[in-house]
């Protein structure tokens, strides 16, 4: 389309099975899936929210192929998500672009974590130091989310603790997740 001016954009990174756990269609285009998400930079992808599709594209048709600059790496726009689609988060703006978790370093993304130790400057992903993500988990049935919980905090207590940090301090609590998850 043409060299653009720089704009801010809210960016997250997402795991292959986030659109399909959330239920989620694309309005455009596809949504991310697993097999954008397996190996490290290797899939500089993306899907762009309604919004920013309408804010920065005047909703173009074509807009599935067009190239993103984001931080310095191109990314290839592969989707548009439904009109009203937030992510999972309330307590904060809706994403105007998701791209793969994989992608973390390429795009430099430091953002939203916490350490114990581990080098930012190296790729997440692989470091247990480094905590970062949120984890969602759909179950079949509201019977089935007492079995999940669980399982979840028997998988906890299997895990090591981090050097230095108490036990306790991760916890694993499953809530009802059709309005999304919030820090508030």
């Amino acid at each position: 389309r043409g060299a653009q001016a720089v704009e801010p954009a809210r960016l997250q990174l997402v795991t292959g099975h986030y659109f399909r756990t959330l239920r989620q269609q694309a309005q455009l285009g596809r949504l991310l899936g697993p097999e954008d998400d397996r190996t490290l930079g290797r899939h500089p992808v993306a899907v762009i929210s309604d919004g920013f599709w309408n804010a920065r594209f005047n909703r173009a048709p074509d807009v599935v192929g067009t190239e993103l600059i984001v931080n310095g790496t191109a990314m290839t726009v592969v989707g548009v998500t439904s009109s009203g689609f937030f992510g999972a988060s309330v307590d904060t703006r809706t994403p105007d672009i998701w791209a793969p978790v994989m992608m973390q370093s390429s795009l430099r993304f430091q953002a939203d974590y916490g350490r114990t130790g581990g080098d930012l400057e190296e790729p997440w992903p692989a470091q247990p130091d480094v905590f970062w993500l949120n984890v969602i988990l759909r179950t079949p049935s509201e019977g089935a989310a007492a079995g999940a919980e669980a399982m979840t905090l028997a998988l906890r207590r299997e895990t090591p603790p981090v050097e230095g940090q108490s036990p306790d301090v991760a916890k694993v609590v499953l809530l009802p997740g059709p309005g999304g998850f919030s820090s508030m």
